[in-house]
């Protein structure tokens, strides 16, 4: 015990329990009119997140934040409505408080004595490194408060080294902040503010499907356009979705599942490309890669209609492998109508490495596995010109409606939903 502890005088009264986790949103406050639309879907989709984790906390909004009712749910329950918070877009911040209602009758100065003592205790349960440093930050969104922000925050401040180990404040760095922010409706005490997601809440951006390889890419490329608001189903190619849908470790169905967290809902679909590749034979030159890639992408089209999606989602980054080159795909998006997005497409492979590391990816996406294009000539051309694809389409049979219509009519499809499997 250091000579700091051993003086610690605890406080009397004021015991800090979360009874609420506070969200707040950033890009959503940007919109508008259409605000409202946007801030619906955020509580819709943590709902959901929530209720298939067995909890149903009321969740209520107000002043551009969010706040979901810890009333009445064990500590485990908290930690869940955290971890939905984390793998939720739309949410900028979220962290554990202790909300003090204000009443119409309530003596202000009483309320913010009840404060600094919650915030006290909630400093001598804080794990505190040898010379830690402290900061409190006062929010005023109440201004006829009597007192201002800095006085607030030095009271604060000195019943945390009264009755904590903290005995060091650093404005500019500090190592562990401590919040107070008032509103009109009350005060809200807290100390880590946890960083979310960001981005949009899934669904006011439309619907996309994922053409999902297996590898590191594509997860991240769908990853990215969820949070963006899009809706996100799966496509991917294999040997054989009947033997696949059995086994649920494999590696697409794990990547599907993990991305579920993310989406909300999503669908997968795994179709045979046994099709293609009876259809196709002899020596195409190197043009085998693309003549796959732009046969995936006309049958994800097809899908993407029966399922009313906007556009097809790839992983592609510019330069990455030889049938990622401008031209490739160029020669691959004039395959379709449907609009191809490419969220990676100008980003190194370490950034996106970065990205499958934090979504919980890139694990699942290493294993051991060979997609259909690992099947293909390993040295597919660099540059392919489209009419030259075309004419090998047609003496192929590779654009005959029959052939799309039989890949899609062996689909198999699973469903997942925020990290679970549902039944299908």
């Amino acid at each position: 015990m250091t000579a700091a502890q051993s003086v610690v005088q605890h406080p009397t009264h004021g015991r800090f329990e979360p009874n609420r986790v506070l969200i707040h949103y950033g890009e959503i406050a940007l919109k508008g009119r259409n605000r409202s639309r946007f801030e619906k879907a955020l509580r819709h989709n943590l709902r959901h997140r929530l209720r298939a984790a067995g909890l149903r906390p009321e969740i209520h909004q107000g002043h551009q934040r969010i706040w979901v009712d810890l009333d009445g749910l064990a500590a485990s329950d908290c930690d869940e409505v955290m971890q939905a918070a984390s793998e939720t877009p739309g949410i900028v911040t979220y962290q554990p408080v202790h909300f003090l209602p204000a009443t119409g009758h309530s003596d202000r100065q009483a309320l913010l004595e009840q404060a600094r003592m919650l915030l006290a205790d909630l400093a001598n349960r804080v794990d505190h490194p040898g010379k830690g440093t402290f900061a409190v930050r006062v929010k005023r969104a109440d201004k006829r408060f009597p007192l201002p922000s800095d006085q607030i925050a030095a009271r604060i401040g000195q019943s945390i080294i009264e009755h904590s180990p903290w005995e060091r404040v650093d404005l500019k760095h500090p190592d562990q902040t401590f919040h107070l922010d008032i509103y009109l409706d009350g005060m809200y005490c807290y100390g880590t503010r946890y960083r979310g997601l960001g981005g949009l809440p899934v669904g006011p951006g439309g619907r996309g499907l994922a053409l999902l390889s297996g590898g590191i890419d594509s997860p991240v490329a769908a990853f990215v356009m969820a949070k963006r608001g899009c809706r996100v189903d799966f496509l991917h190619f294999t040997a054989s979705p009947a033997q696949q849908r059995k086994d649920a470790d494999h590696a697409v169905i794990q990547l599907a599942r993990q991305l579920s967290r993310y989406t909300g809902h999503s669908r997968l679909f795994m179709v045979p490309y046994d099709h293609f590749d009876m259809a196709l034979h002899g020596d195409q030159r190197g043009h085998e890669v693309i003549l796959f890639r732009r046969f995936v992408a006309r049958t994800g089209e097809a899908l993407a209609k029966r399922l009313k999606a906007l556009a097809l989602i790839t992983g592609d980054s510019l330069g990455q492998v030889a049938s990622q080159t401008m031209e490739n795909m160029v020669s691959t998006s004039l395959a379709v109508r449907i609009p191809i997005m490419r969220p990676l497409v100008g980003l190194d492979k370490a950034d996106i490495v970065d990205i499958a590391r934090r979504i919980g990816t890139y694990e699942m996406s290493i294993q051991p596995y060979k997609d259909c294009c690992a099947l293909l000539d390993h040295r597919p051309r660099t540059r392919t010109l489209p009419y030259n694809l075309e004419n090998i389409e047609q003496q192929l049979g590779l654009t005959d409606p029959a052939l799309l219509q039989a890949t899609l009519d062996d689909a198999v499809c699973l469903q997942f939903a925020a990290g679970r499997d549902l039944e299908t």
